[in-house]
């Protein structure tokens, strides 16, 4: 079957079930390993865009190079400190007053940074051929609110329940609906992206009740335009998520993005079995930096087995930085051929 049928089957446990598999090399990993990394690329499985070969090892992309400082679309201003690395904000434009916030136009925006439609509709094309699933987008919520406001300042509007943040948390709701029309208009999309790590490494960042006063509705609505336009929504986290998981899925995600190193196996399977498609992360804390290639392996083979990925709805993400042994790259890819064999 082609990725996208692979994909598709995986969403609505259509039997037969395969192993679906989100592939990600940052450009530091390129960085550090270069020509030693393309032997073991070719062979790892992507069913959502190419792992390609940089041209240039050492060239970043925009906000990723060595101390470089730059300014997002929405004026926060970044500092990259490790080269191939999102940096950190050092300034927030709406620290001293909400006054000074400034939308950009969403129609020539996405996330971060201007919109490339020659780029967006180069890499759709690509998918289309190769018979892959198409997801964009890439919208944020809560940590737009906290990148503009600064997270301390976030926290404390929130617990005193001011107008202003309710108002900022509005705005950008519709922003981020208005931005995703750009790509709900083009047919041959599947899916659109949303992302916010909401997660400490056991708790969400707020209570499950703040949470619900404050983003529920939101997400509610940036889903059903989606769902509206007869597409998919895939929402990513980092962290503790496992409170708010079923919130999720009622507000309409269809997949939803979880690390394997903040929940257990057994707490995701009651959780999502049944009930949606759990992109789950290899745990880079612990398992894809430090562990042997074999234990790495039975790791991933838990993860797939554990959630019944062999009756559809899992897919398996493996995003490599610069910490993670060559030796490790390769048993992943290894384990994912052998996973894929069993159908």
């Amino acid at each position: 079957m082609t990725s996208k049928e692979r994909v598709l089957k995986s969403i609505t446990r259509e039997p037969p079930g395969s192993l679906v598999v989100e592939s990600y090399i940052s450009a530091a990993s390129w960085q550090r390993y270069r020509d030693a990394l393309i032997p073991i690329i070719d062979g790892i499985p992507n069913d959502f865009v190419s792992i390609s070969v940089p041209d240039d090892f050492d060239k970043m992309p925009l906000g990723l190079n060595h101390d470089e400082i730059y300014k997002d679309t929405w004026g926060c201003v970044w500092h990259c400190r490790a080269a191939g690395m999102q940096g950190i904000i050092n300034h927030h434009p709406l620290q001293n007053s909400y006054d000074a916030l400034k939308i950009p136009d969403p129609h020539k925006t996405s996330d971060l940074i201007l919109w490339d439609k020659k780029s967006f509709e180069s890499q759709l094309s690509d998918n289309i051929k190769a018979g892959r699933f198409s997801m964009f987008g890439g919208e944020r919520l809560w940590e737009r609110v906290h990148f503009l406001r600064g997270y301390q300042e976030a926290m404390l509007d929130m617990a005193e329940d001011s107008s202003e943040i309710r108002d900022l948390i509005s705005k950008i709701v519709e922003y981020n609906i208005e931005s995703t029309k750009k790509y709900l208009s083009y047919e041959e999309v599947d899916c659109i992206l949303f992302q916010d790590d909401w997660g400490n490494q056991n708790s969400l960042m707020v209570s499950p009740g703040m949470w619900r006063e404050y983003f529920y509705d939101g997400y509610k609505k940036m889903f059903q335009s989606v769902k509206d336009a007869g597409k998919y929504v895939y929402f990513h986290t980092d962290g503790h998520l496992y409170p708010v998981i079923g919130d999720l899925i009622q507000a309409g995600a269809d997949i939803i993005n979880l690390q394997s190193g903040c929940h257990t196996i057994e707490g995701l399977y009651d959780a999502c079995y049944g009930k949606v498609c759990a992109s789950v992360d290899i745990d880079r804390q612990h398992y894809m930096p430090y562990e042997s290639p074999d234990e790495l392996k039975n790791h991933i083979r838990e993860i797939y087995y554990g959630l019944k990925g062999n009756e559809g709805g899992v897919w398996v993400k493996m995003d490599v930085y610069p910490d993670v042994p060559l030796a490790n790259i390769e048993a992943m890819r290894d384990v994912f051929i052998e996973l894929r064999s069993e159908h």
